[in-house]
Order: C-alpha cells, then structure tokens, then sequence
C-alpha cells in the first residue's frame, strides 16, 4: 500500500456524491453499443452462489453506515504498521513486498 502525501482527495458524504453524479434521466443518452448482457447459463450460475456476494455486499454496507455515522473501528497498530511497511519500502527504492 502507497500512500502519496500530495495527492489529497476530499471527504464527502455519501449523499452529496450520489447527488453530484446523478443525472436527469432526460440528460442521460444510452447507448445501446456498450450495453451487456448475460447469456442464461451465466444469470442462473450467478443466481445459484450461496449468498457470498450478498455476504460481502451485506459487510461493505455495514462499513459504509459506520463510516457516515463515525462508529467505524480503527485498527490503529495495524494501520501503524502499514505505514511503517511503506516507509520501508520506499527506503529501499520500492518494488514489490516479495521482493
């Protein structure tokens, strides 16, 4: 993990994101060229997975509510040692952590 100390991206709401990138549908033109669509053998292979995407989806949520209401437990030793992990990483002139 890299962190850039001058790239800074703001922190907004969910809601303000979301409405920042909704259009109105009369502005939205859709084009039928990029448009994909899953044969029937690949709609009910995914439909048949027991529930791991709606377990991730379900923990992502969960995430996404205690980021906005500030409950989201930081784990700071293990964030500490990824920091320092970068650190060194980048003293050695980077490259990747196997090497």
């Amino acid at each position: 993990m890299r962190i850039e100390p001058k790239v800074t991206t703001p922190v907004t709401a969910p809601t303000t994101a979301e409405a920042r990138s909704a259009k109105p549908e009369a502005a939205v033109k859709h084009d039928t060229s990029s448009v994909v669509q899953l044969s029937a053998g690949a709609t009910a292979a995914a439909s048949a997975t027991p529930g791991a995407s709606h377990g991730i989806t379900a923990r992502l949520a969960t995430i996404k509510t205690q980021l906005a209401t500030g409950t989201y437990p930081v784990d700071l030793d293990r964030l500490a040692n990824r920091v320092v992990d970068d650190d060194v990483l980048r003293a050695r002139g980077g490259g990747s952590k196997g090497t």
